[in-house]
């Protein structure tokens, strides 16, 4: 049986043997609970099924990540699944791949240019559709704001704060856009009253949502929609601060999340957030680790092989899920 090797960062300078089977996963970031459990779920893949596995993590820093890469096919990886920090520079890393030995790389969650793709034949893209997301959100604060008296002032427009993630990222990007498309074809009227860049971090959703309330008071907020958990979980951190969502009725501000992290399931299972969008990251591994084993076995990957679609750019989009609170 051969070791499985996790490396705790990327910096971590350790001794392994060199295997031709092994994988290599490259993590934009720890910090990510969404993507640490991605990882663990490949993780898991890997360990049932005997195959050596690196994992690190590039700080959300491209040297660090360039590093990464290159101590990769320094081990002779055999394919490459990563998680980039930009996904700008995918062409960059497609151009690394070919010229070693023509090494398979699948993208996961940050989608690369399908230029990038194209251009690389061996590369792969596994994730979402962002789009979606945005869509799901804006159903999940419709049907609560149908049923509930969220126009709290009864000025006729339901007011709520937009936490987006990393900036000019593509998801943070196509999740808010989705939304705000959604929410002005509506039946209901909504008013975007601040939108809060928190790069994906619970303690940062918290401290701009908090800033945001003391300069401007919590009586505009009727609403939080976040482009993740970890931002939702901090925003309500702040309103549990302030005496909000602690099981009174007419002290609750709906908080609609996406990835479906456990603690949003609690929070929402509790009463205390009003749903998410699942962002299914078992199924995204599981692909993602399948299509890295029909590559380097050089079979065929298809529909049919990998049991999703694959459209002709190589990507594979897996469906999000609507969870919500069935008060």
């Amino acid at each position: 049986m051969k070791k499985f090797k996790v490396l705790a960062t990327s910096l971590a300078l350790v001794s392994v043997s060199t295997y031709a089977s092994q994988f290599s996963v490259i993590m934009y970031s720890a910090n990510d609970p969404f993507i640490k459990n991605y990882a663990q779920e490949l993780e898991n893949l890997a360990t049932l099924d005997k195959q050596e596995l690196h994992i690190s993590f590039s700080q959300s820093d491209v040297k660090v990540e360039t590093l990464n890469i290159q101590k990769a096919f320094s081990e002779n990886s055999s394919a490459l699944i990563v998680n980039p920090v930009d996904p700008n520079r995918a062409l960059q890393i497609s151009n690394l791949g070919f010229k070693n030995k023509k090494t398979p790389i699948i993208y996961i969650n940050r989608k690369p240019s399908n230029q990038s793709l194209k251009v690389y034949k061996n590369s792969y893209f596994v994730g979402t559709d962002a789009s979606e997301a945005g869509r799901f959100q804006a159903d999940i604060l419709n049907t609560y704001c149908q049923n509930h008296n969220a126009d709290k002032n009864g000025d006729g427009k339901i007011s709520y704060v937009l936490l987006e993630g990393q900036a000019q990222l593509d998801d943070t990007i196509m999740r808010s856009m989705s939304l705000r498309s959604s929410l002005s074809s509506s039946p209901l009227s909504y008013e975007e009253v601040v939108a809060l860049s928190a790069d994906w971090k619970s303690d940062k959703a918290s401290y701009e949502l908090n800033q945001f309330i003391n300069t401007n008071g919590i009586e505009k907020i009727e609403a939080i929609v976040s482009n993740n958990d970890a931002m939702a979980l901090g925003a309500l951190s702040t309103l549990q601060s302030l005496g909000y969502n602690q099981g009174e009725e007419n002290k609750y501000i709906p908080i609609v999340g996406v990835d479906g992290s456990a603690e949003a399931l609690a929070a929402i299972a509790d009463g205390k957030m009003t749903g998410t969008v699942k962002n299914d990251h078992k199924s995204q591994a599981a692909v993602a680790y399948k299509i890295a084993k029909l590559a380097v076995a050089k079979e065929a990957i298809t529909s049919k092989t990998l049991g999703r679609y694959i459209d002709d750019s190589n990507c594979v989009y897996i469906p999000y899920l609507k969870i919500s609170a069935t008060k």
